[in-house]
């Protein structure tokens, strides 16, 4: 059976979720643009498990991380208007269909701004790391990658399967 293509309408709160998504990119290369030229001509690229850094490249590798998260959030952002070809806890039907399209895109928006927050703090901390501001990555920001991307998960998959 075909799952029933649908127009969710985006929330104020999704549009909200998408631009502020999009304005951290922004911020993010802006933070680099001005940067690097206060960068030394190598700079951390890889920090170990503690967050200390245990690998080195050149400056230029600064714009890795930001061009694979702005990457990776535009595919979101476009994998989201294609609900219907998501995979889903329950049996998409007629009468359930609206809601889980709208359960897993909202899922996604707020996926896109961790990853979005997730890389610009892993630039900052390269950046930070690479002024000697700061000779390791800061637990706290491991924490709040973590409990923000499996919190949100963990949300959605509740509410998904409730009935």
């Amino acid at each position: 059976m075909q799952r029933p293509k649908l127009k969710i309408v985006k929330s104020d709160f999704d549009k909200i979720l998408e631009y502020l998504t999009f304005g951290v990119l922004v911020f993010m290369f802006a933070y680099i643009y001005n940067s690097n030229n206060q960068l030394p001509e190598i700079i951390p690229i890889h920090f170990d498990s503690t967050g200390k850094p245990d690998g080195f490249g050149s400056r230029s590798m600064i714009w890795l991380a930001p061009a694979i998260g702005f990457v990776l959030c535009i595919g979101i952002y476009i994998l989201n208007y294609f609900p219907h070809k998501f995979n889903y806890l329950v049996k998409i039907t007629g009468e359930n269909a609206y809601h889980q399209y709208n359960l897993a895109q909202s899922m996604l928006r707020k996926l896109n701004l961790s990853l979005a927050l997730t890389f610009l703090i892993i630039s900052y901390v390269t950046i930070k790391s690479a002024l000697n501001k700061s000779e390791s990555m800061e637990i706290i920001y491991i924490v709040y990658i973590m409990l923000g991307i499996f919190g949100i998960i963990f949300h959605y998959l509740y509410q998904s399967s409730k009935k």
